[in-house]
């Protein structure tokens, strides 16, 4: 925050973010040496996390994890421009780029189970994950407005970004963000409901498969 956002530092903040995933090797070689406590924490980290998991996890965690830091770009950038994205864009830019992916990945570890990889990227299981990435970034878009975009300039709100786009007061765009996040957590629900049988049907998991399955829902 003090360091690039607020200076909009766009090019220091690419040449920090650019070196953060040389720190999370896939296939756990050795790591450059860090430069900042940052980088030391993350090879920390890695290096205590990643031995453990699947090739499949760090993939997936790895991926997660460039799209986290290329969401800090996008936000500097929509700063710097003064620029409100269209709700469209919003949500399919937080869907992809915001930290909830990125914490999902974390629940498979927490939980200790990971989910196979031969259904991690089925439409029931991204579904899934979209519909909690929705709830968590929106949720957090109504607890934060205030702090976000009157203390810190934030433009990568939905709050605003409703506001801006229908012209409406705060309040009537906190309420429509909230019934948004009111039906995500219902297709969350359907999806876990409905589709996940048929899922472990299809692809023949196992009773210890599907458990991991169960558990890694329960814990989004």
């Amino acid at each position: 925050l003090e360091v690039y956002k607020r200076p909009q530092d766009r090019v220091g903040a690419k040449a920090y973010l650019d070196r953060l995933p040389m720190f999370m090797p896939v296939d756990l070689s050795p790591t450059p040496e860090a430069t900042n406590p940052v980088e030391r924490g993350l090879a920390d980290l890695w290096t205590r996390t990643a031995p453990s998991k699947s090739v499949g996890w760090r993939h997936r965690f790895f991926e997660n994890t460039v799209h986290l830091l290329d969401e800090s770009t996008w936000e500097l950038n929509n700063i710097s421009e003064q620029r409100v994205s269209n709700p469209i864009e919003y949500i399919e830019m937080r869907r992809k780029v915001g930290g909830a992916p990125w914490s999902a990945g974390l629940v498979e570890h927490a939980v200790f189970v990971e989910v196979p990889d031969r259904v991690a990227a089925t439409r029931p299981m991204a579904v899934l994950r979209d519909s909690f990435a929705d709830a968590v970034h929106l949720r957090n878009d109504i607890f934060s407005y205030q702090r976000e975009v009157e203390a810190e300039g934030e433009l990568s709100n939905g709050i605003l970004v409703v506001e801006r786009f229908l012209d409406v007061d705060t309040q009537r765009a906190a309420n429509l963000i909230n019934d948004l996040l009111t039906s995500r957590l219902q297709q969350f629900e359907h999806t876990a409901l409905t589709e996940l049988p048929s899922l472990f049907q299809e692809y023949g998991l196992n009773p210890l498969e599907q458990a991991s399955v169960l558990t890694y829902i329960r814990g989004l």
